[in-house]
């Protein structure tokens, strides 16, 4: 059964893993980097609501038991790399490269786990898993860690987003 499991886990992270290790080239600007993995995250989450549910299931149900073996610690690899880049060329202001890297990931994640219960909270407002209400979330997503990283912050200016602007 537990070996089931992960080959489930295995057949649905293996490709998303894999397309963001592109990300981690040292020649690619800190701040063009980041804003490219969370556009990239945006993008497969947007595509795949259920993998950031199964992603919090196995945190939460095993503890992350599997994660070593799906390569899961990759994922926080490549956006460490790139926020210590950034703090050493003055992009980004003096942070917590892990930490950030775990606040990302829940920023452009949760949402998908949230979105199918915010009927009850807010009855008046779109079905949140519309493409218009999925742009909506990229935008602000990344809107608000730029903002929250960049050493100058730059209050809406993410510019070239190909997908969610």
């Amino acid at each position: 059964k537990e070996a089931l499991y992960e080959a489930v886990l295995e057949q649905v992270f293996a490709p998303i893993l894999v397309s963001l290790q592109q990300f981690a080239a040292p020649d690619v600007p800190p701040r063009l980097a980041l804003e490219q993995i969370i556009q990239r995250i945006l993008e497969l989450t947007s595509r795949n609501p259920g993998v950031p549910a199964m992603l919090f299931f196995e945190t939460i149900q095993n503890h992350g038991a599997f994660y070593e073996q799906i390569g899961f610690p990759s994922v926080y690899h490549v956006l460490t790399e790139i926020l210590e880049r950034g703090k050493r060329q003055g992009v980004f202001r003096p942070i917590d490269s892990w930490h950030t890297a775990v606040n990302i990931i829940g920023a452009c994640c949760f949402y998908y786990c949230a979105a199918p219960r915010l009927d009850n909270i807010f009855p008046a407002r779109v079905k949140e898993l519309r493409p218009a209400a999925a742009k909506q979330h990229g935008r602000e997503a990344l809107d608000m860690i730029l903002n929250g990283i960049l050493r100058q912050p730059a209050y809406g200016s993410c510019r070239g987003l190909r997908q969610f602007r």
